[in-house]
């Protein structure tokens, strides 16, 4: 009897084996998936801030459509707001166009600039280097 409830633990780990593996490997990415988030979310952090600080004019000044106004202040007013508008650009593809061409061609076409450096540097290439890092 005993020898029986033996050979079904041992089938039964032989089983799990390939889970037991995948477990093992999760735990033991935890710290680069650590890392690779706290570089990505510096980047979107800084961003964020960046573009905030850059568009408060744009919401102040009476001059303007109120529409742009009130779009600019929806996407990047606060720091809360630009937040959520940098992590849209930085996780859908193609989700740069939206904020991206609202800022291009109804505040400043200069902000073209700012758009195709942060798709380059933090949405193409840092996310492709952290998948670079899982995959090996």
């Amino acid at each position: 009897v005993r020898l029986t409830k033996v050979l079904r633990v041992v089938r039964v780990a032989n089983i799990f084996q390939e889970l037991r593996l995948l477990i093992k490997t999760y735990v033991a990415s935890m710290l680069s998936l650590f890392w690779a988030l706290v570089v990505l979310f510096s980047g979107m952090i800084t961003a964020s801030v960046f573009v905030a600080q850059l568009i408060q004019p744009v919401v102040l000044d009476r001059t303007k459509d109120m529409a742009v106004r009130l779009q600019a202040f929806e996407m990047f007013g606060t720091f809360s707001r630009a937040f959520i508008t940098m992590f849209e650009v930085t996780m859908s593809p193609g989700g740069w166009g939206r904020s991206g061409r609202f800022l291009t061609y109804q505040v400043d076409r200069r902000y073209f600039l700012f758009f195709l450096v942060y798709v380059l540097l933090i949405s193409f290439a840092l996310m492709k280097v952290i998948s670079a890092v899982f995959i090996k």
